[in-house]
């Protein structure tokens, strides 16, 4: 599809100041981007794919890095300034709008919703003066995943916008699913976010609590998986849960009372606590890799979420796209279906509720979380 342009002129009662610094009128062209598709066409192709134990893996196998969405991009044409600030907003009065500063004229926008309209205006910054655009607007294409772009945080996606088997549309923008933010096993762990990152997390992404699901008991040389962190790495104003995990290979939700198990049953419990109480959203929530222990946590949710197989198996094995020195396996999160068929209940959503009041949840917490998380 072309772009198409929206032209305006916008014309301000101020004088031209020497040079022509200070344009009193300037005429706006918004390259309007139409239709976009977040997805490449490798990650269009896995998503499509439906012989996922005999073919998804050919995608990726977790050794190069192929989740970066691709951008909107964004262009306009207007009198040179100093430098513009680009707007977005999901509403066409432009409140609660993202908001960007740049050089050039163009931007390249990440972590849009998927199957959503958004708004957009351009302010021309000059030496004493600034021109506004009027509004643009473009979508984004619905289906497949809403992978993210964090700067310094491989796979990162949101667990929302899939409709269910009932019908109803998981939320966007409410929990996303990461790997590390800082170094794991480290005396003194160094940030892997950039504040660049940080930036997207916290204003774009609007985060306000970090789930951290690694362990913090002390290997022999002293340290412990997190490194003694007591804070996000988001910062101060992020809210900082520790809901330690296990995982050696063998599932993370079982049936056993081992010492580990039980370990991780509290830790979910805790985990769907913090789900449960609306004021925490949004919710970012992570392991190491982001595979194992986080992949474990999400198909709980997905499965008490109602979402649909395909999509939560999909949603799992997309990991394989990142670079995390390994790769996840199909057969082996199957299982975790078969950890929840003795448990009653008609359905596996009903099997996951199920699980969760075995483990002490409470049934308010797991029915808030639903209502939370489903539209």
């Amino acid at each position: 599809m072309k772009n198409k342009a929206l032209f305006f002129t916008l014309t301000l009662l101020l004088p031209i100041s020497l040079g022509g610094c200070n344009p009193k009128s300037v005429t706006f062209i918004l390259n309007e981007p139409g239709e976009v598709d977040i997805h490449t066409d490798e990650q269009k192709a896995f998503w499509e794919d439906q012989q996922m134990e005999k073919s998804l893996l050919q995608y990726g196998m977790g050794e190069e890095s192929k989740e970066k969405p691709n951008p909107v991009k964004l262009s306009w044409k207007v009198t040179r300034a100093k430098s513009y600030t680009v707007k977005v907003s999901e509403k066409e009065d432009m409140t609660d709008a993202w908001s960007f500063d740049c050089k050039k004229k163009e931007f390249d926008l990440y972590n849009c919703k998927t199957g959503t309209q958004y708004y957009w205006t351009v302010t021309a910054h000059y030496s004493s003066v600034e021109h506004t655009s009027e509004v643009g607007t473009f979508s984004i294409k619905s289906g497949g995943p809403r992978n993210l772009y964090i700067d310094g945080v491989n796979n990162a996606r949101d667990i929302g916008g899939y409709v269910t088997n009932g019908g109803k549309t998981i939320k966007q923008g409410m929990i996303y699913r990461t790997a590390k933010m800082n170094e794991s096993n480290a005396a003194n762990p160094q940030m892997t976010i950039t504040d660049v990152g940080i930036k997207t997390a916290t204003e774009q992404l609007k985060i306000k609590t970090d789930i951290d699901l690694r362990k913090t008991e002390k290997d022999s040389s002293g340290v412990d998986e997190i490194g003694g962190i007591k804070s996000s790495p988001l910062g101060i104003s992020v809210n900082y849960v520790n809901c330690p995990m296990y995982y050696d290979g063998s599932a993370v939700i079982a049936h056993t009372s081992t010492a580990k198990d039980i370990a991780n049953k509290e830790s979910i419990k805790h985990m769907f606590e913090v789900l449960g109480d609306a004021d925490n959203y949004p919710v970012a929530f992570h392991c190491t890799q982001g595979k194992d222990r986080t992949g474990a946590l999400a198909y709980l949710m997905e499965r008490l979420l109602d979402m649909k197989t395909t999509d939560i198996y999909h949603d799992y094995l997309f990991t394989n796209m990142s670079e995390i020195g390994g790769y996840c396996n199909y057969k082996a999160f199957a299982g975790y279906d078969f950890y929840l068929n003795p448990l009653p209940g008609t359905n596996l959503q009903e099997k996951a509720y199920s699980y969760l009041l075995s483990i002490g949840v409470a049934p308010t917490t797991i029915d808030s979380f639903i209502q939370i998380m489903t539209e």
